[in-house]
């Protein structure tokens, strides 16, 4: 037998369980034939011209709220979000060793892009949530022109190995020793090194960074350089 997948939206509203039974004039059971408590909470629901009531931990389970624009994008974002970790643990999995080198190049590159999209939807929930559309940092806004002297100073070279690194570890700035051999990387700390070079380089380029605390140029730095290594 093969498997299949449905996606339905239906309508509904919180409702206890004592509330339907009012309303439709029966007394609701679960599967064993018990009589579910009056209090329960759940939800009233319709769909295809039914009418049903479910518990509310086995609603919130299986139907996500889509009411809005803002909703659709949390729920874009966490279904991105299960498929990027299952692909890198994948490719971090000594399964990955038997792949041929093209399918193999191939899925890291899809891993990027996936990771570039993922950090796109996180971006836009942060603007969301903090009620900006731009990165802000103490007030220094990061502008375009920050985004391509960083481009220019890494050069395509080393902007492919951040890409490299941000869908090898999700993140451009880990602190770890890639193996050579089975990477094709240059083994060394990354966080120390990369990380030290560019942030030294930003606060001599860049005024408005040179009073910036250790932790905020870290963040700040880390912000930079994933916008540097999206595709333009």
């Amino acid at each position: 037998m093969k498997t299949y997948e449905t996606k339905i939206e239906v309508l509904a509203k919180p409702m206890t369980a004592g509330e339907y039974n009012q309303e439709m004039g029966f007394q609701l059971r679960n599967a064993k034939g018990e009589l579910y408590s009056e209090i329960e909470t759940g939800y009233f629901i319709k769909v295809s011209g039914t009418v049903k009531w479910m518990p509310k931990e086995d609603f919130e389970n299986e139907f996500k709220c889509v009411e809005t624009w803002k909703d659709r994008l949390v729920i874009e974002r966490d279904e991105l979000l299960i498929r990027v970790t299952k692909l890198r643990d994948f490719i971090n999995s000594k399964t990955f060793d038997h792949v041929s080198n093209k399918q193999g190049f191939l899925l890291r590159e899809q891993l990027h892009y996936m990771q570039c999209y993922l950090d796109i939807l996180n971006d836009r929930l942060t603007k969301l949530q903090e009620g900006v559309m731009w990165f802000e940092m103490d007030k220094i806004m990061i502008e375009q022109r920050h985004v391509d002297s960083v481009r220019k100073y890494l050069g395509e070279e080393n902007l492919r190995y951040f890409r490299h690194l941000k869908g090898l570890k999700g993140e451009v700035f880990p602190v770890l020793k890639l193996n050579y051999h089975k990477k094709g990387v240059t083994a060394h700390p990354v966080g120390l090194r990369e990380g030290m070079k560019i942030r030294n380089w930003m606060r001599v380029n860049f005024p408005e960074f040179t009073q910036l605390s250790q932790n905020k140029i870290e963040k700040l730095s880390e912000e930079l350089i994933n916008k540097a290594i999206i595709f333009e």
